[in-house]
């Protein structure tokens, strides 16, 4: 059984929501994090890939249960800033994986691209060396 510290409960992903809607609002055509509605599934995704993360991030939620989301953040910044990168950077990575964030940035993901080769554009600047031989003078002893 996992330790309660490793465990993330519905509402913990509900507080990093909020804090997260605080922390990337929108800007321009960029959504922000409040605006997107399975954020909460992809902040679930961010912490499976950094579970080492999580018991900063609940001590850093527990911390701060008490406060609105911008005094929250702003405590967190100034009292405890492990925990705040703990949060911040679980935010950003659930953010910036969300399919609707990357649309707005132009960034399809990783995806499999074709490599161009231009060997024959070398080649052709390389002839020249290779046709006047070896040039070279020998090291002094």
């Amino acid at each position: 059984m996992p330790s309660q510290q490793t465990v993330v409960l519905p509402e913990d992903v509900e507080r990093a929501a909020v804090l997260a809607g605080e922390f990337l609002p929108s800007d321009g055509p960029l959504p922000g994090a409040a605006d997107l509605a399975d954020f909460g599934d992809w902040l679930m995704t961010a912490l499976a890939t950094r579970q080492d993360l999580i018991p900063k991030i609940r001590a850093a939620l527990e911390s701060t249960a008490a406060l609105g989301a911008r005094e929250a953040l702003g405590t967190l910044a100034a009292t405890h800033p492990t925990r705040f990168a703990a949060l911040t950077t679980i935010i950003a990575g659930a953010y910036f994986m969300h399919p609707g964030v990357r649309a707005a940035l132009g960034y399809p993901g990783q995806v499999p691209r074709r490599v161009h080769s231009d060997v024959d554009e070398y080649a052709s600047m390389l002839e020249t060396v290779f046709d006047r031989g070896d040039r070279y003078r020998a090291a002094p002893d």
